[in-house]
């Protein structure tokens, strides 16, 4: 049970309807233009009335009319098909430099269903969804990932000229999504420090390394793909892991100290690498940063992580941003009024 207060005019106020809520409400507003198949259309309308008028045809003015009452309904129409369209939610995975990156549009609209939806995030050519109705209809539109970095697009355009082409109806909804890109990796041999010991060796105990091969085991979700046994899955005994001993008992730290790099991005390009190899081998290792550092661990979770802090070193905002996107946790989708969440290769 809810309650009313009544102002001092004597209206009632509901709590839950506060201005602010209705204001919330406010549909984006929609803008109406003639195509240029428009503007010919009315220019031709314009012509066809003067001769009407000079020749005082019957026959003329009737058809001038009839096509002058089609354009104008055609306008309620057109803006017809964009109100009460809402974003389910628009997301892309990280890429890394030099990539594409995948923007993920889905539209939902309530009956009637929407028709011929151009969606655009850049200047290009927009994307065409066919039909938008109550799921949601998605389409992805790709945008050159330059450098590392947060790359946000501009706001999503909607734009149809639904039915007859001759009126285009744009609606522009924000958001806040974008797309964490990583930086370019270059491929070379790792440069690390010691870490710690691994939890039960010593300093003459050998550990997971990449030396000598010990054996096999189990698949467990997390390890590496490179690190899968092809030969036994192709005799049928299943996912089985390749393990390694060595000198790798003890955790390895890429730091960046260690790294003799002058220039910042190129730096930020070979640590990545790094990083991309120790995973591929299946080590246990770390990141030191100036401004973060990463505990040595194995998996997917503390790839993300580690590459997340790579991608927004330096950039205003990377330290607590970095923790964001490197947490773990399922897809996450966002709204039209909502934050936005990316998901991880």
């Amino acid at each position: 049970m809810t309650s009313e207060t009544v102002t001092p005019t004597g209206t009632k106020h509901h709590p839950l309807r506060s201005p602010r809520a209705k204001a919330a409400q406010v549909e984006p507003k929609i803008h109406v233009r003639p195509t240029r198949f428009g503007y010919a259309f009315l220019f031709i309308l314009v012509a066809m009335l003067v001769g009407s008028l000079n020749s005082n045809n019957n026959l003329g003015f009737l058809l001038t009319f009839l096509l002058g009452s089609m354009a104008a309904v055609s306008i309620w129409h057109t803006r017809r098909n964009l109100a009460g369209i809402n974003l389910a939610y628009l997301r892309a995975k990280p890429v890394f430099a030099g990539e594409s990156a995948h923007f993920e549009v889905a539209l939902r609209k309530t009956d009637p269903a929407a028709r011929a939806i151009a969606v655009s995030l850049t200047s290009e050519e927009p994307a065409t969804v066919d039909q938008v109705n109550d799921s949601p209809s998605s389409v992805t539109i790709s945008i050159p990932a330059g450098k590392r970095g947060l790359l946000t697009p501009e706001p999503l355009e909607l734009s149809t000229s639904y039915p007859f082409g001759l009126f285009k109806a744009r609606l522009t909804l924000p958001h806040s999504a974008g797309c964490l890109v990583y930086p370019r990796p270059i491929d070379g041999s790792l440069q690390t420090v010691p870490g710690e010991p691994v939890s039960g060796t010593g300093s003459g105990q050998s550990g997971p390394g990449v030396d000598d091969f010990a054996g096999l085991r189990p698949y467990q979700p997390g390890d590496s793909l490179g690190q899968i046994s092809w030969k036994a899955f192709s005799r049928g005994q299943g996912l089985l892991i390749k393990q390694f001993t060595g000198e790798s008992g003890r955790m390895l730290t890429i730091d960046w100290q260690a790294i003799k790099e002058p220039d910042l991005e190129r730096k930020l390009s070979r640590m990545c690498g790094m990083v991309l190899n120790a995973h591929r081998a299946g080590l246990q290792f770390g990141l030191r940063l100036p401004t973060a550092v990463v505990p040595p661990a194995r998996g997917e979770n503390h790839l993300r992580a580690c590459l997340a802090h790579l991608a927004l070193f330096g950039l205003p905002g990377g330290t607590s941003a970095s923790d964001t996107y490197s947490r773990p946790g399922p897809d996450k989708m966002v709204g039209r009024h909502g934050a936005d969440h990316k998901e991880v290769p």
